[in-house]
Order: structure tokens, then C-alpha cells, then sequence
């Protein structure tokens, strides 16, 4: 065999190859503030499952650092080294990001325990509302939500302040969602409480958010999402990160403070509302004047 037909018979798989190699786009998400093992993390786990059942290829990477939550999303809208990441939203992040319309958590962000210094009940009915100091990070969109409920709220940019403050008696208590609670306990609040007696609650969703020019990845993650939920792919993993913590909080008698969110309107977002995981019923609302 002559040396041009070798090349010939070897140059369409070459060519291929390469080509098949070029269509698969690597998507980089911000590496999770504390996260030891990104591969364990629910949110990357079910971002990878999203982009295996879309259609194109795709492969799924951390950025090198870590990154906190406003910066990761700051990185997406600047076209920096960020494709993805996930957040509660808000109307600010709407606007400036695309937000992949499936309620990742199933509302859970909006599930808040109350971390504070003492194993004890808080018993919220019998302290003053004004004198009654919460903590938050000074970007959260729960920070608003909480100031418009009437709630006092220090605030703070430094991450690990927060559960300081906490430790030292600055503010009497930090909410914190059902999603995030346990981890922290383990690290940055070891030296913390969850209040035994209440939960914060107010409607609030965590969604994916890309670059708006980003109509490839926008696509793919719903078309993704989708498929993932219809295949039962997406209860899986839910149940399998947040299934025991949500027989925990079943298997207790607390009582619930709901919170308005204006900045969430439940009738416009018909297949969130469906998605979203019901309070238990046993839980006892109550009023904090």
C-alpha cells in the first residue's frame, strides 16, 4: 500500500476525531465556598446529570479556588473564567443573569433553622421583636426579606464573621437553610446551636444561573432539568442529599414564623410552585409582634 493511500485511509479518522474532540464544551462552575469534595456536592452532582441527558457534549470543571456566592455570580456576568453557578434569586440577579427556571432545591433555601449559642428554645412570642438581632451576609437576598418583615439584621461581607458574631454575642442568631446547616456545623459553626423550637420560612427558590448571551448553556441545562425530572433522576439525588434531614425536621413539633417575600410572586411562577417541597403540617404557624 503506497504511503498516499495510508494517509488517505488515516486522514478521515484523524479528522474526526479531532472534530468530536472541538464539540465538547467544557463548563466551568465556581468551586463551592468550603466545600472539601466538590464530586459530593448535590449541586454539582446535579449539574453533571443535567448536561449528560441534554443534547451536545459536555464536560463539567471546578474553577481552581474557592469562590463565595457574589463573586461567582459576578464572574458569569463578566464573562470571566465562570459559566455557572447557583443561588437563591432575586430580582438584582435576574436581571443581570439568566436564571434556569427549575427550583433546584425545592424551595428548601427558604427553610431556615436559627443557629445560635446555647442548645436552648428561643421561645420568640415572649422577646422583643426590635431588641432581637439577626445576622446575615450584607449581598443576601434574604438580608432584604428579613429587613421587610421587620426583623432586625446586622450584616457582614466576611463570610466566617457571620457565625462569630453568633459565637461571641454580637447578634442572638443566624438563620440558616435546612440546605446548609448540617456542613456548617461541622466547620465554621462547630461551636454553634440549631434553636430547637422554630424555623423561619419564607417562599424563596435556588436556580442555575448563566451568562444572558449564553444561549447554548441556557438550553442545555433546561432541556437538561427536564429530562432529569421526568426520568425521576432529579428526586433521586434530592432525596439522597436532603431525604434524612427532611425526616428530621418530620419526626419534630416546631413552630413556624412565615415571612413575606415580595420579591418572589408565586402566581407568575405556576411550575415552581409545583415543584416545591410542602412545610410539615404538624407545624405550628405563629405570629411575632
Amino acid at each position: 500500500m503506497s504511503w498516499l493511500r495510508i494517509v488517505s485511509c488515516l486522514f478521515p479518522v484523524f479528522f474526526c476525531t479531532h472534530a468530536t474532540a472541538e464539540s465538547i464544551r467544557t463548563v466551568v462552575y465556581a468551586l463551592p465556598h468550603a466545600q472539601q469534595d466538590p464530586d459530593n456536592n448535590y449541586y454539582v452532582r446535579l449539574l453533571k446529570a443535567a448536561l449528560e441527558h441534554a443534547d451536545g457534549s459536555f464536560e463539567v470543571q471546578s474553577t481552581k479556588e474557592f469562590m463565595v456566592q457574589g463573586r461567582a455570580l459576578r464572574e458569569i456576568g463578566r464573562g470571566n473564567e465562570v459559566d455557572v453557578s447557583w443561588s437563591m434569586t432575586s430580582p438584582e440577579r435576574e436581571e443581570i443573569l439568566h436564571a434556569v427556571p427549575v427550583p433546584i432545591d425545592k424551595g428548601l433555601i427558604g427553610w431556615r433553622v436559627l443557629l445560635v449559642r446555647q442548645p436552648e428554645p428561643l421561645q420568640l412570642q415572649q422577646r422583643n421583636k426590635q431588641q432581637f438581632r439577626f445576622v446575615q451576609g450584607h449581598d443576601w437576598p434574604d438580608t432584604q426579606i428579613l429587613q421587610h418583615n421587620g426583623l432586625r439584621v446586622e450584616t457582614t461581607a466576611e463570610f466566617s464573621s457571620l457565625f462569630a458574631m453568633v459565637s461571641a454575642g454580637r447578634v442572638d442568631a443566624m438563620p440558616r437553610s435546612v440546605l446548609e446547616f448540617e456542613d456548617e456545623l461541622q466547620t465554621v459553626a462547630s461551636s454553634l446551636f440549631v434553636a430547637p423550637d422554630v424555623l423561619l420560612y419564607y417562599p424563596a427558590v435556588q436556580y442555575f444561573f448563566v451568562a444572558k448571551e449564553d444561549k447554548e448553556l441556557t438550553f442545555a441545562l433546561e432541556q437538561g432539568l427536564q429530562r432529569v425530572l421526568d426520568n425521576g433522576i432529579f428526586d433521586q439525588l434530592f432525596e439522597q442529599e436532603f431525604g434524612k434531614t427532611l425526616q428530621w425536621l418530620e419526626q419534630q413539633h416546631r413552630q413556624v414564623l412565615i415571612l413575606e417575600n415580595p420579591w418572589f410572586s408565586l402566581p407568575e411562577r405556576v411550575r415552581t410552585l409545583q415543584l416545591l417541597q410542602p412545610l410539615p403540617s404538624h407545624f405550628e404557624h405563629i405570629n411575632w409582634q
